[in-house]
């Protein structure tokens, strides 16, 4: 029998964030597997305790060693998430941030949101910011089309690809998109995507102005971005 790509502690993972509320198919798109492969793993896997579910997504998370950077727009993540309006029909989020700072650089929600329409969302974060070094991606064919490459090359920034069924490589986004879906997607009844646009845009400000993190010396994201031009400027 073939050995699984995925380790016991990546297909746990997965099955936690569909428990989360991620989507199947979001979730079978993102990491390249069938939906027979899925329910498989559910029916292996669900039956564990979630006290034994966390040991060992802790476990996972502790062994990866994630990179030390030393400015803001040295590195972005980028993902996607998905939900749905009160009547069922689905849309689609585009979500990025700031490794460094933990800002959230852009938050966008449409009905679909192909590789031309993320260049531009960034090209207009680009020019509120800067260009960063590199962005850190997923395999989702909007990441890995060749206007999408071609932008990147275009821009003089570098795709950091995580391997296919390690989202943990991109925890930062991974961590920003669970707090996205329990505080907003999840509390909301959404009438319209412009109902949605309004909610996602009113949590990002709260997020990035007022939500304090240990990580940032208990300052938000926007605090601690204008702190560090000040500590620049000395």
């Amino acid at each position: 029998m073939r050995k699984s790509r995925f380790s016991e502690e990546q297909i746990i993972s997965i099955l936690r964030q569909a428990e989360a509320g991620i989507q199947v198919s979001e979730l079978l798109r993102k990491h390249g597997i069938s939906q027979q492969t899925f329910y498989r793993w559910r029916k292996k896997y669900g039956g564990l305790e979630a006290g034994e579910l966390l040991r060992l997504s802790t476990a996972c998370l502790t062994r990866l060693q994630l990179p030390k950077y030393t400015r803001a727009n040295e590195r972005w993540s980028l993902d996607f998430m998905a939900d749905s309006l009160h009547d069922g029909r689905r849309f689609r989020v585009l979500t990025v941030i700031d490794q460094y700072t933990r800002e959230c650089v852009a938050l966008h929600a449409a009905p679909s949101i192909p590789a031309a329409q993320v260049t531009k969302i960034l090209d207009a974060a680009i020019r509120e910011r800067e260009t960063p070094e590199s962005l850190t991606v997923d395999h989702g064919t909007e990441f890995t089309s060749r206007h999408f490459d071609a932008w990147a090359w275009s821009q003089g920034l570098t795709l950091d690809f995580i391997r296919p069924g390690r989202p943990v490589e991109n925890a930062y986004i991974e961590s920003f998109n669970g707090k996205l879906r329990d505080e907003c997607l999840n509390q909301c009844w959404f009438i319209d995507l412009e109902d949605a646009r309004r909610a996602l845009k009113a949590w990002r400000h709260e997020y990035n102005e007022s939500r304090p993190h240990a990580s940032l010396q208990g300052r938000a994201p926007a605090q601690y971005a204008a702190q560090l031009l000040t500590w620049a400027g000395h």
